[in-house]
């Protein structure tokens, strides 16, 4: 992801202790065209750091890290400032979690509306 590029909107996935299902969520996503999506590991430590560092491989994905978990607020807040201060003029961020409660069609059902 290239800072300063045109992004229309970005997808946020705050994460601890994610499961493999993860990385699924995001290749489909990347399959898609979502333009910016953004991981925030809360904390999840070394065991975690493979799904994290497989996610990051994908285009357009940038991971944060937090050093120990700070729970979904701080995580959505860390990643809602890192996607506002990479690309301007955002029209917005939507939020999915990394369980797979929201499914890929749900999310770009969301940015169509922005």
């Amino acid at each position: 992801m290239q800072s300063g590029q045109h992004v229309r909107y970005a997808v946020l996935i705050p994460a601890y202790r994610p499961s493999a299902g993860l990385i699924d969520l995001v290749r489909d996503l990347t399959a898609r065209g979502v333009p910016a999506i953004v991981v925030v590991d809360d904390g999840s430590g070394a065991p975690f750091r493979g799904i994290f560092d497989q996610a990051a491989q994908l285009p357009n994905v940038q991971v944060l890290r937090h050093a120990v978990n700070q729970g979904k607020g701080a995580a959505l807040k860390a990643g809602i400032n890192y996607s506002h201060v990479q690309f301007p003029g955002l029209a917005g961020v939507i939020t999915a979690d990394a369980d797979g409660q929201h499914h890929p069609e749900d999310i770009e059902r969301v940015a169509a509306s922005l």
